[in-house]
């Protein structure tokens, strides 16, 4: 399957390439402004990394679904977002020890640290479970700690067979250069394409829309949420769209809060449309639940 990406085709290419012909990196750091594309490249190109068929990525295997998925065995995600820690792969990190199923925790902690960064280092030593490449991604990389990052030197001054490492960054100045060293840089920028893509008037006319359908769902009835949902495909349709309105939306209000109350009000309500966004795309969390518990929420 042929994958075209919004603005970053020329990384892509750049990456593929470098697979196609086995001179990969064992590390990358792909840094840009926040919601250009960075993470989304990223699962593409683990989607590369263990397809099963001869045409990579082909979006239809097994593997490809499980990795869009975040069922994969051999690929770890960890992020921090303002209020969670995902881990999505073969660990569930509910106490100490590795549960060995796919998981989550919840944590109030802003900072990735040393002890999400051993897990991770754990992971990548450990052998495929399909004799393909084990992959952790770390989003939101400018938020590992000091010792976090220094505990990573390991696996990048002695990668493992078959592994690979992606940081994603928009702030990659925060990280140690000792780190940013010894990762292979892969910038993205915000350009004409992206912007005419995030601007048309057919798609501004369409927010448009679902935002005042959505304003007066959020101050209706529970009984007028519910049927709002209700009445979405069965599959949630574009749940994942509606999500990210609601961001866009509240990014605004927040930006032109008239108080401190105010903001911190529309801060948790943000916190919780990221969070919910995370699970329908990196989960099988049902999308008309998420859309329910939000309504529940705010």
């Amino acid at each position: 399957m042929e994958i075209k990406l919004v603005g970053h085709q020329k990384q892509w290419d750049y990456l593929k390439s470098s697979f196609e012909s086995e001179q990969m990196a064992h590390a990358y750091l792909f840094c840009g402004e926040n919601q250009i594309g960075k993470k989304t490249l990223a699962i593409e190109f683990i989607k590369i990394l263990n397809c099963q068929d001869n045409n990579k990525p082909c979006g239809k295997c097994k593997n490809c679904i499980d990795i869009e998925k975040g069922n994969f065995l051999d690929f770890l995600f960890l992020r921090t977002g303002e209020e969670s820690i995902n881990f999505e792969g073969m660990f569930s990190y509910n106490s100490a020890l590795p549960d060995l199923k796919s998981g989550e925790v919840l944590t109030d902690k802003k900072e990735i640290g040393i002890d999400q960064a051993r897990k991770a280092q754990d992971f990548l030593n450990l052998r495929s479970y399909f004799g393909g490449y084990k992959a952790v991604v770390i989003d939101n990389a400018q938020n590992l700690t000091t010792e976090a990052q220094n505990c990573l030197l390991k696996t990048l001054e002695e990668p493992k067979g078959k592994t690979i490492l992606i940081l994603v960054s928009n702030q990659p100045e925060r990280l140690l250069v000792t780190i940013f060293s010894r990762c292979q840089t892969i910038k993205f920028f915000t350009n004409k394409e992206i912007n005419e893509f995030l601007n048309t008037p057919q798609r501004n006319k369409k927010e448009k829309e679902i935002l005042d359908e959505l304003l007066k769902v959020l101050d209706g009835t529970l009984a007028e949420k519910f049927a709002y949902t209700k009445n979405l495909k069965e599959d949630g349709g574009n749940t994942k769209e509606i999500f990210e309105v609601l961001q866009r939306y509240f990014r605004k209000e927040l930006l032109q809060g008239p108080s401190l109350q105010y903001s911190k009000a529309i801060s948790l309500k943000l916190n919780l449309i990221d969070d919910l966004i995370y699970k329908i795309t990196f989960t099988n969390a049902s999308p008309k639940l998420a859309l329910e518990i939000l309504f529940l929420e705010i």
